[in-house]
């Protein structure tokens, strides 16, 4: 046998030796990589998942503060605004106020303007919590400032602001296809949210409650039938509740808005009429705020405060608001913000529709600060609310009806001619336009984030939902103009975000 030289042997051994650092440092770099990923993983999923605010941190408002009246009880324009207290009573909705009581408080202490105002405008035996209050003169204003600075059990008051639908009602239509999901991908997202394996499906504990706070909703709809919570008081059943009245009903939808709100966001998925956007595991409270008002149905913002109030007490996940005003550039409604903001601290995501006007001057005006939006420019405010714009169906851009500002509407969803449950019998079904309709979608949105992030034991924040649907969206530049970053909803990029993000739901584990 040939004997191998030294010099060939020692080349042997160091290629090889060679070979084995190289093969080393490989696996070393890959397992580091590996681990780094997990380690994001875990990192994310058991901090950032369950942090209480968000990186968007849009508002100036301290969100955690007890309330915004904590240091001024009662908020009023400047007085260098307003020559006269009558021009002030004019100027704020008549001399109509909004008053924001402590209940347990005022029922406790048997004297004072909220026990007596409360319990007078409440319910039998119950203080409400938000009454309103009219001032006809500049000696019952004074008088009306100095009782409610000295009663300890009122926490605030404010203008009670009126408000209207944000809707168009057109003619109905035969059942035709839902043309509204083609445009955000609905069915592409669905193949994440709905996966067979690991996806929602009606048999998961990954409830999630919509509160619709609206005109009602027509209960026994055969596509609402079994969506509508059943609410219980002194052993009865019911099926809404009516913050105009503050009490438990089962009237139906006083002008089929609500109800076509309702079907947008979670019709059951029944091989009959339409589908929701979210059908699976979602649940809607029915909450009424409207009442007949002399020029049609109206609202205020101690009904609309009263209504939010109840989806918080009965544990909503989500808050649709497809309501409107038209306001002054400076002009605040102080009660329906802190209600928004004690939702939003309470755990629920809010979607408001921005507003609908048909007037050019309008629209450009929102822009220059003429005029502003409410409730939709407090979505840009608060982490964990969002304001939504509504998309012409043709186009896939701005709706020529949709009110717009880059620095308070925040993204945008189909609006207009959208086919969705109706209230008649004999027209169950109907399209019709507005931001109230695009606001919905985003609802659904987030119910589809939310139900998949319970089935799968986490707990996210509105604030986190709120930054999943905005850094999903589909971008289109050219909009940046009317809506921020010109976002529109995209379901498809909310479900590839969210497997990135959280590999369990795809069936992929993380380091322990």
């Amino acid at each position: 046998m040939e004997k191998v030289s030294a010099p060939r042997n020692r080349f042997f051994a160091v290629f090889c030796l060679i070979i084995t650092l190289a093969l080393q440092s490989l696996y070393n770099g890959c397992a580091k990589k590996l681990s780094s990923l997990q380690l994001n993983c875990v990192t994310y999923e058991n901090t950032y998942l369950n942090r209480s605010s968000s990186s968007l941190s849009k508002t100036t408002l301290d969100q955690k503060s007890e309330n915004i009246f904590k240091y001024q009880k009662i908020h009023l324009p400047s007085n260098a605004a307003h020559s006269s207290y009558n021009q002030l009573l004019s100027n704020y909705e008549g001399g109509d106020f909004a008053v924001i009581l402590n209940p347990s408080c005022a029922k406790n202490k048997g004297h004072g303007f909220a026990h007596e105002k409360g319990n007078k405008n409440g319910p039998p035996g119950r203080t409400r919590e938000f009454i309103t209050y009219r001032v006809n003169d500049t000696s019952e204003l004074r008088t009306f400032i100095s009782d409610l600075e000295a009663d300890d059990c009122v926490i605030g008051a404010g203008p009670n602001v009126t408000y209207t639908l944000s809707s168009t009602f057109t003619d109905p239509l035969s059942l035709s296809n839902q043309d509204h999901l083609a445009p955000i991908m609905a069915n592409e997202g669905y193949e994440y949210f709905y996966n067979q394996t690991y996806g929602v499906n009606s048999s998961d504990d990954s409830k999630v409650v919509i509160a619709i706070i609206d005109s009602g909703i027509a209960y026994t709809h055969s596509d609402l039938a079994d969506k509508v919570i059943n609410l219980q008081s002194n052993g009865n059943s019911f099926k809404g509740y009516d913050a105009f009245t503050s009490n438990y009903t089962n009237n139906s939808d006083l002008t089929g808005h609500g109800t076509h709100v309702a079907g947008l966001i979670a019709a059951n998925a029944n091989a009959d009429g339409i589908h929701g956007l979210a059908p699976l595991d979602t649940y809607l409270l029915n909450i009424n705020v409207l009442f007949e008002g002399s020029n049609g149905p109206t609202t205020n913002s101690a009904i609309i405060s009263e209504g939010i109030q109840f989806a918080i007490d009965n544990n909503a996940d989500i808050i649709n608001l497809s309501l409107q005003t038209i306001r002054p550039p400076d002009f605040e409604d102080p009660v329906l913000r802190q209600s928004i903001v004690n939702a939003v601290n309470a755990g629920v995501f809010i979607s408001i529709s921005a507003g609908n006007t048909n007037e050019t001057t309008v629209q450009s005006s929102i822009v220059d600060n003429l005029i502003s939006a409410l409730p939709g420019k407090y979505g840009a405010e608060i982490d964990g609310a969002m304001t939504v714009a509504a998309l012409n169906k043709s186009t896939g851009l701005l709706a020529n009806f949709s009110l717009y500002d880059p620095e308070t509407v925040e993204i945008a969803a189909p609006g207009e001619q959208v086919y969705s449950t109706y209230f008649n019998s004999s027209t169950p079904y109907n399209r019709l336009s507005g931001t109230s309709q695009s606001a919905p979608l985003v609802s659904g949105a987030a119910a589809l984030a939310i139900s998949i992030l319970k089935k799968y034991n986490f707990n996210p924040t509105p604030a986190l939902i709120e930054e999943l649907i905005t850094n999903s969206s589909k971008v289109v530049s050219s909009e940046s103009i009317f809506y921020k970053n010109g976002n529109q909803l995209s379901i498809e990029g909310l479900s590839r975000l969210m497997a990135q993000l959280f590999p369990k739901t795809v069936g992929k584990a993380c380091l322990p």
